[in-house]
């Protein structure tokens, strides 16, 4: 469109994307739905909410913040191939060659020995480091840190503040997996993503998000 103007999807289509959406909130255990449908070149655009937004009880709206849970490991995971494309990482290099060892001491430990060495991206992007949630993990005898945030409140940590929380109090859960066997043992942690995103800071020297929004 000339100057960079936006054409809005048609009455038709917008009316046909609202209803999807609200069917979808409308279902059991949905509390709101968020959708969003966009040309490559941005051309065409469209964005839609049904539901309220917890806990206000408010109508929901595009443009209301939600947590996104996971939807970020996968920007998170593209990033990384594509740098490992480019030359500037390698998946089955350790994660220890990209962080400075004060991240990342100690944080598998397991039978009196540290493998911490041993994690590789790979492990981190395929969950088979084997190390513990820092958030929902539980220390021995006590509350995971999601559990304590439920009853206490919000709180910010930094990358530093999420590794220490599995330094400190918190098991690894099996060794990491050797890259070439049939079988291997995968549980989801996310301190595996936390740690990529570590590396993808430190490879660019850029935040994440800037780093999203230039490689995708």
């Amino acid at each position: 469109m000339p100057g960079g103007q936006h054409l809005t999807l048609a009455p038709g289509w917008a009316a046909g994307c609202q209803d999807l959406v609200s069917a979808l909130a409308a279902r059991k255990g949905i509390f709101h739905a968020v959708a969003a449908v966009e040309s490559e070149d941005g051309v065409l655009r469209w964005a839609g909410a049904a539901g309220v937004a917890a806990p206000e009880g408010a109508p929901m709206r595009p443009e209301t913040p939600f947590f996104i849970a996971s939807v970020d490991k996968l920007l998170t995971a593209a990033v990384v191939l594509k740098l490992a494309e480019e030359g500037r990482t390698g998946v089955d290099e350790p994660m220890t060659a990209y962080l400075p060892r004060p991240l990342t001491a100690g944080l598998h430990r397991m039978e009196g020995v540290d493998r911490t060495e041993e994690i590789t991206i790979r492990h981190l992007l395929s969950h088979t480091s084997g190390l513990a949630d820092w958030l929902e993990d539980r220390p021995k005898g006590g509350r995971s840190l999601v559990e304590r945030i439920i009853e206490e409140g919000d709180r910010a940590i930094s990358v530093a503040g999420m590794l220490e929380v599995v330094r400190a109090g918190l098991a690894p859960h099996f060794p990491p997996q050797p890259a070439g066997a049939r079988r291997q043992r995968v549980r989801y942690s996310d301190t595996n993503y936390v740690l990529l995103r570590a590396i993808v800071e430190a490879v660019t020297a850029r935040p994440l998000e800037v780093v999203f929004a230039e490689m995708l």
